[in-house]
């Protein structure tokens, strides 16, 4: 095991840019001693003040565990006194953060955990209770223990986005139980594939093509992260009235 120990020593003489230069060059010598270990850049980032406290308030306005270092409540649930359910990868919280806040646009990007946490992230109670929403709906919409990374997220994302825009038609999405949000996408997820003239087995490849076309500048819009979205909320928005 390999221990780097780097000290800041204080000058009062120097320059706030020269102390900012002296951190960015111990983050470059951080990343690459633990280059030589199994820790990650998002474990790295892990204790940050702002994800610190978004783990928190997700804790305690919502019950949900947000798992920001890998395996930090694994003893736990190996003891039996957490219930593997009630944890929340960190990427996932991020992608279902986004969905829930009208970012759906981004959250089929890669390397999503590098964004830095909205400032308000612990204190914005309506946007947590939205993605709490959103993390209900992906309960009932993803198959059990399906790993939240790849294909998969391109299949159930775009089904979680969809059990929000039936909720939200109503006017208030808390007066729609997240079950039967889902239970209204799952019923009519069918037709809406045909109507996108796709198919199971076609569609998250679709969406994951779309999603890679994103920062390209010439796109057809229907081909696009922002055409899937298009087309989901037109869709759902009037299923609640013909259901």
């Amino acid at each position: 095991m390999l221990v780097k120990a780097i000290a800041l020593t204080p000058q009062a003489d120097r320059a706030d840019s020269q102390v900012d230069s002296r951190r960015a060059l111990i983050d470059r010598i951080s990343t690459a001693t633990n280059s030589q270990t199994a820790v990650s850049f998002a474990d790295r980032i892990s204790g940050e003040d702002r994800r610190l406290e978004a783990q928190a308030a997700v804790y305690e306005r919502l019950g949900v565990l947000l798992e920001l270092k890998r395996g930090e409540f694994g003893e736990g649930i190996r003891a039996g006194y957490i219930d593997a359910e009630d944890v929340l990868e960190r990427t996932l919280f991020q992608r279902l953060y986004y969905v829930a806040n009208g970012q759906f646009t981004d959250c089929l990007r890669r390397r999503i955990i590098r964004d830095a946490y909205p400032p308000d992230i612990a204190t914005n109670q309506q946007a947590l209770d939205r993605f709490h929403y959103a993390f209900q709906l992906w309960r009932r919409l993803a198959p059990p223990r399906r790993a939240p990374n790849g294909r998969g997220l391109s299949e159930i994302l775009p089904r979680v986005y969809a059990g929000l825009v039936v909720a939200d038609a109503t006017g208030d999405h808390t007066k729609v139980p997240a079950a039967q949000a889902a239970k209204i996408v799952a019923e009519n997820w069918a037709a809406y594939l045909a109507h996108c003239g796709q198919d199971h087995k076609t569609y998250g490849q679709w969406v994951m093509t779309a999603a890679g076309r994103q920062k390209r500048a010439k796109h057809r819009k229907d081909n696009s992260v922002e055409g899937v979205e298009d087309q989901l909320r037109r869709y759902f928005k009037m299923v609640p009235r013909a259901a």
